[in-house]
């Protein structure tokens, strides 16, 4: 008992369970207002909203509170915009010319494009003809001469992207396809107006894009009473939960707004994406004034979620690791990772490695997502992206990354909304102790669905393809029986290597939490004597088996059976008299084993 007490005042985690509290679950992103690069605990889902306003870092504060009890640390990071671009995609029987994204292309939008070679050619020889599709081959614009030219540039928003043609050859048929990427303080993907105006209407609606939402909505607007644009009259209602073309929400009819007036107004800024105030949320122009809506007319679009950079998020993971807040083994980086982002995940992960070992109970790790689906694109496209981004980054030590994402009702809202799974498994881990492996069956299932109102896969579900993206190392959600679970608690890390890596969190928190009370005990070693050999300057064998007995006590007694085995040992060959003195010690663990496979074999038999 002795032995759990001492270990238990070293150990932050455990220290704060054994007295009733639990330790603030650290979030990191970004959000409409609040202070910048300054942890600020919360407790209180209304504290999220009225400190943060909105996005990703208030939005998932607002759910480790209110589903899960968890109080949160949560570190604003500055938003910044980024333009990515995936590489191009050819149809199968395409031409020779090699088709590249140039270096200064820009995007304001998130949108797949595709590029329809009408008429081949040989490029820089006139006779090609192109079309462009900016909603993911949906629709395409007017046919365009490529002439002699060795490139396209195609408008998205104010910025271009340009596409390169080597030398070569462009087939007729064939068809380019890139995925564009913008993050800012949010942004939009493409307006859907296949029912706008509707029949005999004249309104012309678009985005504007000075305006920015606060996260990841699926936007659709019904018109409930059509009229003339600048006269009162004209009503409608929204929804930020998904909707679609033609469609409703996928969850009660609670989720659409109240019936509004629109009254004299040319736009809409759509409620709950953004504060409102300046040029924060989702802004539709419907167009100008005489112009008419039809009743039932709708629009929908998608709305993305804000991120961060590489040095916007450095500056906030180092205010957090600086803050002395008694906080929890995992930080959620409440951001997602677009393709171009491998550079950031990877500087993150050396953060980490950092403080691991310099740091004082700083033994901790992260977990992040790789970005949602664009609106247009496939889900193999999407697959391919997130398989693409893994080879990019490679192994992680201290982090996991996820893929795909669920739908859940907002804590601050109440309306469902899609959101990163790897986040809510997150919260999840942040609830169990090291040991367990949340993908068990016989705890609750996660607060979340995957399928929409007719039972059909909306979201990612790695029951659905044998865990395909689960083996690129990705954290992602699985339907069981008894509810949705995490797949793996994975590290970002391939199958193939695990003979090098440890291939789920619990290793690595159990990896963890054993050097976090080793390096504590040893910490008071410092500037005590140790007797040592007169000749040789060895530590005596007698001091190294009192200094191994006790920490290997204290750690046994602190983790008793959360894993198989482990060993502290003290090194018996250096030299104490040399300065500054130095004595070496290693750590070894056994973790417990997870099932992953039953085989089941039955049969009739005459006799047992």
């Amino acid at each position: 008992m002795r032995n759990q007490v001492i270990a238990n005042a070293i150990y932050s985690n455990d220290a704060a369970f054994a007295q009733g509290g639990v330790p603030f679950v650290p979030m990191v992103g970004p959000a409409d207002d609040g202070p910048l690069n300054t942890p600020t605990p919360l407790t209180q889902p209304s504290q999220a909203s009225s400190v943060f306003k909105g996005g990703p870092l208030a939005s998932w504060a607002a759910i480790a509170i209110k589903y899960f009890g968890l109080p949160v640390l949560a570190v604003r990071a500055a938003a910044t915009a980024a333009s990515s671009f995936g590489t191009p995609g050819r149809t199968s029987n395409h031409g020779t010319s090699a088709v590249t994204v140039d270096a200064g292309s820009g995007t304001d939008l998130n949108v797949t494009v595709c590029v329809a070679i009408i008429t081949g050619c040989t490029i820089g020889v006139s006779g090609g003809q192109y079309a462009v599709s900016t909603d993911g081959g949906q629709t395409y614009g007017t046919t365009t001469a490529l002439s002699t030219a060795t490139s396209i540039a195609i408008t998205l928003g104010t910025k271009t992207l340009t596409l390169d043609f080597g030398s070569g050859t462009l087939v007729a048929s064939e068809i380019i396809t890139v995925v564009c990427s913008f993050i800012a303080q949010g942004s939009e993907g493409t307006l859907n107006t296949t029912l706008y105006p509707g029949t005999g209407g004249t309104g012309s609606a678009s985005l504007d894009n000075t305006y920015y939402p606060d996260n990841d909505y699926d936007v659709i607007i019904k018109f409930n009473t059509g009229g003339a644009l600048g006269t009162a009259g004209i009503t409608y209602q929204y929804s930020t939960s998904k909707g679609g073309l033609g469609g409703t929400p996928t969850t009660s009819p609670s989720d659409w707004s109240p019936i509004m007036n629109l009254g004299t107004a040319l736009y809409i800024v759509v409620p709950g994406t953004g504060t409102g105030t300046g040029t924060s949320g989702a802004k539709v122009i419907l167009g100008t004034s005489a112009e008419t809506i039809i009743t039932g007319a709708q629009l929908s679009f998608r709305c993305y979620a804000p991120s961060y950079n590489q040095n916007s998020v450095s500056l906030a993971l180092t205010a957090l690791f600086q803050n002395k807040t008694n906080w929890g083994r995992r930080v959620i980086m409440c951001g997602q990772f677009q393709s171009g982002d491998a550079g950031m995940a990877q500087a993150i992960d050396a953060i980490f490695a950092s403080y691991y070992k310099t740091g004082i109970n700083q033994e901790k790790s992260w977990i992040g997502s790789f970005r949602m689906q664009n609106d247009g694109e496939s889900s193999a496209a999407h697959a391919t992206a997130g398989q693409t981004f893994q080879g990019l980054v490679g192994q992680m030590f201290f982090g996991s990354i996820g893929f795909g994402d669920c739908k859940i009702i907002s804590a601050i809202t109440g309306f469902l909304h899609k959101r990163p799974f790897a986040l809510l498994a997150a919260l999840d881990m942040a609830t169990v102790s090291e040991e367990i492996d949340t993908a068990r069956t016989d705890r609750p299932g996660l607060p979340c669905i995957l399928a929409d109102v007719n039972g059909n896969p909306d979201c990612y579900d790695a029951s659905l393809d044998n865990g395909a993206m689960d083996d690129y190392g990705f954290i992602t959600a699985t339907t069981q029986p008894e509810g949705i679970y995490v797949n793996n608690p994975r590290m970002f890390v391939l199958w193939q290597q695990v003979a090098t890596s440890m291939t789920f969190v619990m290793m690595r928190d159990l990896l963890n939490k054993h050097t976090n009370i080793a390096r504590a005990y040893f910490r008071k070693q410092l500037a005590i004597g140790i007797d040592k050999d007169t000749k040789t300057g060895y530590i005596l064998e007698s001091e190294a088996r009192r200094l191994e007995q006790t920490v290997n006590d204290l750690i046994n007694d602190v983790m008793g059976k959360q894993v198989s085995g482990q060993r502290v040992t003290v090194s018996r060959t250096d030299n104490l008299n040399n300065l500054p003195v130095t004595m070496n010690v290693s750590g070894k663990l056994v973790t417990l084993a997870y099932l992953q496979t039953i085989e089941w074999t039955d049969q009739i038999v005459s006799s047992l």
